[in-house]
């Protein structure tokens, strides 16, 4: 008796030490994962993350024994996940995990380098939570992912006064000082900063036909496909963004450069935070960054020439 007695505290220390050592989330709640990598070399970290589009600080990583990383986006209640699934609001890449397994937690600051001391949990407690979360994006990229094209539906009936030019925005605006020896494409189109937020606020459409070898500012409504930024003044060819501009987003981020349809060409873009992606850019993508994840530190003669390297292979194809 006394044996089988020690049998079953075995089995029950067994037992608890791999509940405790775990992260796995309580009853009826899960984790919204996003996708796993194998290892923590930053270049995999980077690469992943960019690929989500999201904002790495919004972001749990978990590493199990196997060491593999798991990127979240926290804890959400089951019937929550299952409500905002059954809306279409989810993306294909993102499924409800238990999180059995997950050991040891990370947060990841705004360059993605993963963050051990402290990290924080977070928890999507209803749909504006985690549409919140999709409106963090960072993405360049003009075609819209999943993300955004599910955060800007859902925006798109609701009151955008808040989205309106703030001091600050227009104090930046008037930091840029964007010049162009273009004419206006259009009479109405002001010249002066003063002018803009009137602009921003009237909204309304543009014929196309009019943009052409002219320059323009841009104020949008903050609904539909544009719920992600509040302002363009810049250079446009045939109804297209194209030549030199700079676009203010509602995330507090600014692209200062070249354009052709988006980012394309020589450009600075700077994050509310004050991080910056400069060098080349190829249809929306930071050639920098790129470059970053093979190896080559920003700032370098290395990553300098890889993105020259890239944007003319890009181009011939």
């Amino acid at each position: 008796m006394k044996k089988i007695y020690t049998y079953i505290f075995v089995i029950t220390m067994a037992f608890s030490i791999n509940v405790i050592s775990d992260e796995r989330a309580s009853y009826g709640n899960c984790y919204l994962a996003l996708g796993y990598i194998q290892g923590k070399l930053q270049n995999k970290i980077d690469n992943f993350v960019d690929g989500t589009g999201l904002d790495p600080t919004k972001m749990e990583v978990f590493e199990r024994k196997d060491k593999k990383l798991y990127f979240t986006l926290g804890i959400i209640d089951e019937d929550l996940y299952k409500s905002i699934k059954r809306e279409g609001l989810t993306t294909e890449n993102m499924w409800c995990t238990s999180g059995k397994g997950y050991e040891t937690r990370y947060n990841l600051d705004s360059n993605s380098n993963l963050i051990v001391t402290n990290p924080k949990k977070f928890t999507i407690r209803n749909k504006n939570d985690y549409l919140n979360v999709l409106n963090s994006s960072v993405d360049s990229s003009e075609s819209n992912s999943k993300n955004n094209a599910i955060a800007n539906s859902q925006s798109s009936n609701k009151d955008t006064s808040n989205n309106k030019i703030s001091k600050a925005t227009l104090e930046k605006i008037k930091n840029i000082g964007y010049k162009s020896p273009l004419p206006n494409c259009l009479e109405e189109t002001p010249t002066y900063y003063k002018d803009w937020e009137a602009l921003f606020n009237e909204g309304g459409a543009i014929d196309p036909n009019k943009l052409n070898n002219c320059q323009v500012a841009v104020a949008y409504d903050g609904k539909g496909e544009y719920a992600d930024r509040i302002l363009f003044v810049g250079e446009y060819q045939n109804g297209e963004r194209y030549g030199d501009g700079v676009m203010i987003f509602t995330n507090g981020a600014i692209y200062d450069g070249q354009w052709d349809g988006w980012f394309h060409g020589d450009g600075v873009y700077t994050f509310k935070n004050g991080n910056k992606w400069s060098g080349l850019w190829y249809d929306g993508e930071s050639l920098e960054n790129k470059c970053k994840s093979f190896g080559f530190n920003p700032g370098t003669t290395y990553n300098d020439r890889c993105q020259e390297i890239m944007f003319d292979e890009y181009s011939k194809n």
